[in-house]
């Protein structure tokens, strides 16, 4: 961990403000941010942070630095704005964990009359009134922290709080790094000495790091949240600290107000990297063979993407079977265009340990039926009637059935497998999809997985029967077959 002293009078305490003996400062081309006081906080007015996390609330100031005979030169505008914070400040915790400025989304709900958040818009005949992305959040006071900034002229200045949610992090290494394309970007340290702007620079990798053409990866398993519901019987919750870094970089032109460089002249910058659809790409693979989702607890944004300096954090929720001894994340991704690449480029899943490890499953050499789908191999391994299953009775007329799949991809590329479309149970002819109870039972799959090629991985699911049914017409509706086949109880 890195440590260093911090700045004289600038204390990271509980819920007291500190003035700062020598303000923090650092700038670009374009403006100056100056910090005068920070504290932690459990709540910021009505805001209150997620289970773990607190407020860190610093005293800023931004100040229009732009040279106005450089701006009359390249014909360049002498007022300086951003009109969302939080695309372009983060905080960064001992040069790894990033998070970034805390904003609300601008709604008619979080704006008054007069607030000057709303922006008049000209056009036309008429003049209409639309609302800013973002919002700051409300203190006690009413006054709401800093979202964006409009500086009209070199000199001017506006003053509020900035508003982080992260762990709470007194004694560790802190530092603000912001992104501008049109002044340059910056650091600002907030522990330890301070000296001249420096541009931001990727971190170093943790422990662990995996890389491939577009991302830095890590994870770790951590403490479950106290807020948790109780996991269904044979199952137990795991909690995944997953990190990551982008390994993008973009052609970019300097900074117009860059001095040091003709408008226009470009360079390689490091850029984010998004991973839309990343709730279907990554799973917790329990003893080398199941297969276990990301569970409803797990918040997700819209649309993630990894900083490309500082590390992204997100906090994955899975339900794996409460005796599993490894546990590894797996991780898919979709097609990337990278630039200076003539062709998409997909990369291979990659794999992070979290606890133990398990040899590759195999297909059992044992099963009652088998289908070939193209590359995906299916073996239905056995099947069951019970009368209790995942903490439930069946009702008196019901059984439960229960049946054990494996799948093997045997194809170059990544395959694809969704239970609920693809595994039917034909009750008076119609299809049935497996019960809801499925996704409670001990070794219960996703909805979908993928499979990566090689890949072998095991699951059950569950169905509602007649208590007297002693066969079952079952069906795998498959990419290149369907394909029917009966079951026969037990006696």
């Amino acid at each position: 961990m890195i440590r260093r002293a911090l700045l004289s009078g600038l204390v990271f305490a509980a819920a007291t403000a500190h003035a700062a003996d020598s303000p923090a400062a650092a700038q670009n081309h374009t403006v100056k941010l100056t910090i005068s006081s920070s504290h932690w906080e459990t709540a910021y007015g009505d805001n209150h942070p997620a289970e773990g996390k607190a407020y860190l609330v610093l005293g800023a100031e931004w100040t229009n630095v732009i040279d106005p005979e450089l701006a009359a030169t390249r014909e360049l505008p002498t007022g300086a704005k951003n009109d969302n914070l939080a695309e372009a400040l983060t905080l960064v915790v001992d040069g790894r964990d990033s998070f970034p400025l805390t904003l609300r989304e601008a709604s008619t709900a979080n704006l008054d009359t007069e607030d000057s958040d709303i922006v008049t818009h000209s056009g036309g005949s008429t003049d209409a009134a639309y609302l800013r992305k973002v919002v700051g959040l409300k203190n006690a006071a009413g006054k709401k922290s800093l979202a964006y900034y409009e500086l009209p002229k070199p000199g001017a200045a506006v003053r509020g709080d900035l508003v982080f949610e992260a762990p709470r992090s007194e004694g560790h290494a802190l530092e603000l790094h912001y992104h501008d394309p049109t002044g340059g970007d910056f650091v600002l340290p907030l522990s330890g000495k301070t000296g001249p702007s420096r541009p931001a620079t990727a971190a170093p990798d943790p422990e662990g790091a995996q890389k491939n053409e577009i991302f830095a990866l890590v994870a770790k398993p951590v403490a479950n949240a106290a807020s948790l519901p109780a996991p269904p019987p044979g199952r137990r919750y795991v909690t995944v600290e997953f990190s990551g870094r982008s390994l993008l970089k973009v052609e970019d032109a300097y900074p117009p107000y860059d001095p040091a460089h003709a408008k226009g002249e470009t360079f390689w910058r490091p850029d984010p990297a998004g991973w839309a659809g990343i709730g279907e790409d990554l799973f917790a693979i329990a003893d080398g063979a199941q297969p276990c989702g990301l569970e409803k607890e797990t918040a997700l944004p819209a649309d993630f993407e990894f900083p490309a300096t500082g590390w992204g954090q997100l906090h994955l929720v899975f339900l794996v079977p409460a005796g599993a001894k490894a546990l590894e994340l797996e991780c898919f991704f979709a097609d990337y265009t990278i630039p200076g690449h003539e062709d998409t480029v997909t990369p291979k899943p990659m794999h992070l340990a979290l606890v133990g490890k398990a040899a590759a499953a195999a297909l059992p050499e044992k099963f009652e039926h088998k289908i070939t789908d193209g590359p995906l191999e299916f073996r239905i391994v056995s099947h069951r009637l019970e009368k209790s299953f995942a903490g439930e009775t069946a009702a008196d007329n019901e059984k439960f059935l229960l049946v054990d799949y494996a799948v093997k991809n045997q194809g170059p590329d990544t395959g694809r497998f969704t239970v609920g479309e693809q595994c039917v149970w034909f009750s008076d002819g119609s299809e049935t999809p497996p019960d809801d109870i499925s996704a409670r039972g001990p070794a219960s799959p996703p909805t979908s997985f993928a499979l990566a090629a090689g890949e072998v991985r095991l699951f059950e699911v569950a169905w509602r029967v007649p208590a007297t049914a002693k066969k079952f017409e079952m069906g795998l509706k498959g990419n290149e077959v369907a394909e029917k086949f009966t079951l026969v109880a037990s006696p």
